[in-house]
């Protein structure tokens, strides 16, 4: 297990201090999480039943991942071996183009929404070939 690393005051932040995520439509479903705060002092917020999203400092860089965790026991969660670390360089690009990315989700829904909704054509039975060719039976 890693030492546990003394806190800076500037990690000290209360999570009252820590800004609300942006609401989205309503129609959406979106998880409601509250950040917390793992047992190293890391703070993460859940973004579903296995996966976190956690700010950590590693070797004095600040470091955004998004990891799958599993029950380790006696409630105890751990990181798992899928997940990606993210510097805040790359935390920062991935939010400028999070409308891109955002626009790429949302014409992947539309397509899936539209593939969903078109009926099917009904396949025919293939015809049997008789070598009956249109106009055989004129006599010139």
């Amino acid at each position: 297990m890693a030492p546990k690393r003394e806190r800076d005051e500037e990690d000290d932040l209360s999570l009252a201090e820590l800004p609300a995520s942006p609401s989205t439509s309503a129609d959406k479903k979106t998880v409601k999480s509250k950040m917390q705060r793992n047992d190293e002092g890391d703070l993460f917020v859940e973004l579903g039943k296995s996966k976190r999203c956690t700010v950590r400092q590693f070797k004095g860089t600040t470091l955004v991942d998004v990891r799958e965790y599993y029950d380790a026991g006696e409630g105890q969660m751990k990181p798992g071996k899928k997940g990606i670390s993210l510097t805040l360089d790359q935390w920062r690009a991935l939010l400028d183009n999070m409308d891109l990315v955002e626009g790429a989700v949302s014409a992947m829904e539309a397509a899936s929404d539209k593939r969903k909704t078109t009926p099917k054509k009904k396949k025919s039975a293939p015809q049997k070939d008789d070598g009956f060719v249109v106009g055989d039976d004129v006599e010139d």
